[in-house]
């Protein structure tokens, strides 16, 4: 047997990236007939092996260790004659004459996987085995059992999605949770059950997925009690079939709070899903960010399949709160049917030639930029059509598409454009039969919860005599309208500049804290509460925590501070600062994020006490204006430091009255940007710590 390679990865060794990377996208993507069906290949993607060859019987092995981290197998035909079948580890697979890329995944196993490629006519083929982090699970999250109005039991309908090539499957029944302790909830095949229940009153229904405990979320009760039950017990919430007669949502066209999917797409195809696609359409344009889904409410067999309407979720796993991370997140493409038609829709952010976004990506423009997308569409049937959608409507429109159908475009945004592209295929009745979700432009982000925190009486100490104790006091407060699955506030210093000496906590709810003395070289104090302590921190709560410190050295010393809340699957608030932080599985620490600030730690008697008041202009505009109580009349030294505690201008003035002003500028006489900083001032005995904020 004769093979040629052009290149082999041992698998997680070598992540392809920069000029290599490069080179392989174009040579992939430049070849005719190499389209990744659904499967194309992204930023951060990985070859594992490259060759040709002309003999009868290709053999590609290699190794697949799980903790590589890689979840998705795809091998792809990129030159020549395509191969009769595909087998793997001794079963046929596939023919490359239905389609060019061919999945691998379900038939990867740990350890070695033999790879055999028939080419009786001994033709050059050229391929190439590649993988990546995530893979498009096939599911549904909204259907029934025996538990209420379904004729099938909890394992018939595990076992029918996992028939049909599915991975993940939520059993939604009406308000109870009972199906979830039966003896069969348990993954069965390659089928991982999500918890869920449908919650079902006259204000209309909602899938609760992932819900914690066992009694159902409350009912009947108003759309907003519900939420607030829901977040607090880590719960993402869908509303489902919002304008089917009989059932439809109480508040629309209003989306409610608190809300992370709508189920735009249920049971065989309907007037009331054109009406549910619209209002979609019409909170799109009004710039929401909220993901469309599909699902099959199936009850029994006699009109459908129990994956018939389905979604397929773009994640790196089937756990089932990473999928409902990814679904709130848009990954998600939509079908009428399980096995068609299958759409996607990539984009190229950069213009890299690498395609780096899929639906669900918010893409941020700040200057013209060229965005490049492509849709990929499988198992069209004749008279299919193509309709791609922006805040304006159809703006193009592909008639008879064909079975395995791609197009790619471009469009130059602006900075303050805000928009978005998402594609339909419907038949040639008009009827929907698949979905993708949106890429967005300029988008607000997702909501996250919502909750609203705020460290709104943070008071540290600007200075502090060495040998004495002195506290810091947090108070944390939710202003938002819901309670969240969990919350907490932190404190920590290094110890070879304080000590925690004691602390204290008071608050309208008691969670549990917990302090340690030494972990990296920290000694910290968190104090949490949430859902697993059966603690509420409701709408206008507030916790307060006091930490006693005593410092170790003289000097200026930083701190550390910050406080969380999370709807379990994200952190939803996070005070100080903006960027959300995703959690799910893997759980997350909180004292690894945090914001600090200044404190002096002073020897001489006196020291820190304002003999003399000084004055700064806050905010910052041009120069930092200082101004003293009484006049000076010597040399003082002005140290500027960042908050990470960097100094960023340390200098001598000559002070020859009541006023000096200091230059923005470093010593290299760059100019300083606008951010946080504190200004200390020393002069005989006193050192004065201000904290100032530039903004010019």
């Amino acid at each position: 047997m004769d093979i040629m390679f052009n290149m082999d990865f041992p698998l997680c060794k070598d992540r392809v990236m920069g000029g290599i990377k490069m080179s392989l996208i174009f040579f992939i993507t430049s070849l005719s007939g190499s389209f990744l069906w659904g499967n194309t290949f992204l930023e951060g993607d990985y070859i594992l092996k490259q060759g040709r060859s002309s003999s009868s019987l290709i053999s590609v092995d290699f190794i697949k260790n799980s903790k590589d981290n890689i979840n998705a197998f795809y091998l792809q035909i990129v030159n020549g004659n395509y191969p009769d079948a595909v087998w793997i580890n001794g079963k046929k697979i596939g023919e490359f004459k239905q389609t060019p890329a061919l999945d691998c995944t379900p038939h990867i196993k740990n350890g070695t996987n033999h790879i055999v490629l028939n080419n009786t006519e001994k033709k050059e083929i050229e391929f190439v085995l590649w993988g990546s982090r995530n893979y498009w699970f096939l599911g549904s999250t909204h259907c029934h059992s025996i538990y209420s109005d379904g004729v099938h039991t909890v394992s018939w309908d595990l076992n029918e999605v996992n028939n049909l090539g599915g991975s993940f499957l939520a059993i939604t029944d009406h308000n109870t949770l009972q199906q979830c302790n039966d003896t069969t909830w348990h993954q069965t095949g390659n089928v991982i059950p999500i918890r869920g229940t449908e919650w079902t009153t006259d204000s209309g229904h909602a899938c609760i997925l992932g819900v914690e405990g066992d009694n159902p979320v409350s009912y009947p009760v108003p759309i907003l009690q519900m939420v607030d039950e829901a977040t607090y017990r880590g719960g993402l919430i869908a509303i489902n079939h919002p304008t089917r007669p009989g059932v439809a949502w109480q508040h629309l066209p209003f989306l409610d709070i608190g809300i992370d999917a709508i189920e735009v797409l249920n049971k065989p195809w309907s007037d009331y899903n054109q009406q549910a696609i619209d209002w979609w359409d019409t909170l799109l344009v009004q710039g929401k960010t909220i993901t469309g889904i599909a699902n099959s409410d199936f009850h029994n067999d006699q009109y459908q399949n129990i994956l018939d309407p389905c979604i397929r979720v773009y994640a790196p796993s089937n756990d089932p709160d990473t999928i409902l991370k990814y679904i709130k997140l848009g990954r998600v493409t939509m079908s009428e049917y399980y096995d068609h038609p299958q759409v996607y829709l990539y984009a190229d952010s950069d213009n890299n030639g690498v395609y780096d976004r899929v639906m669900g990506d918010i893409i941020y423009v700040t200057a013209p930029t060229t965005v490049k997308f492509r849709i990929e569409s499988i198992n069209n049937v004749s008279g299919y059509k193509a309709q791609l959608r922006n805040k304006y409507g159809i703006f193009e429109e592909h008639a008879n598409i064909s079975n395995s159908w791609v197009y790619e475009w471009t469009h130059t945004y602006n900075s303050g454009d805000t928009d978005f592209v998402r594609v339909e295929i419907r038949n040639a009745e008009n009827l929907g039969r698949g979905f993708t979700n949106p890429i967005y432009i300029n988008h607000q982000p997702y909501e996250m919860g919502p909750v609203s925190l705020s460290i709104h009486t943070t008071i540290l100490p600007e200075s502090i005599l060495w040998g004495e104790i002195d506290t810091v006091y947090l108070q944390l407060k939710n202003n938002g309208p819901l309670t969240p699955y969990g919350y907490g506030v932190h404190f920590s210093v290094d110890t070879s500049e304080f000590q925690i000496v004691n602390y204290k906590t008071s608050g309208s709810g008691i969670g549990s804290h917990q302090s340690g003395s030494n972990w990296d070289g920290f000694q910290w104090v968190e104090w949490y509460g949430g859902y697993l302590w059966s603690n509420h921190f409701s709408p206008g709560d507030s916790i307060n925590l006091w930490v006693a410190i005593e410092p170790k050295n003289t000097g200026l010393f930083l701190v550390y501070y910050r406080a969380w809340a999370t709807d379990r699957l994200f952190i939803v608030n996070r005070d100080p600062g903006e960027n959300q932080g995703i959690t799910g599985a893997g759980g997350y620490r909180c004292w690894v994020d945090t914001i600090s600030g200044f404190i002096g730690i002073f020897n001489e008697p006196g020291a820190g006490l304002r003999q003399v008041s000084v004055k700064i202009e806050n905010p910052v505009r041009k120069n930092i204006k200082v101004y003293f109580s009484q006049s000076i009349k010597k040399p003082i030294e002005i140290i500027i430091y960042n908050v990470l505690g960097s100094v960023v201008q340390r200098r001598m003035f000559e002070v020859k009255s009541n006023y000096i002003e200091i230059p923005l500028v470093d010593p290299l006489y760059r100019k300083i940007s606008n951010g946080v900083y504190f200004v200390m001032i020393n002069f005989d005995s006193q050192k004065i710590i201000e904290k100032i904020v530039i903004s010019k």
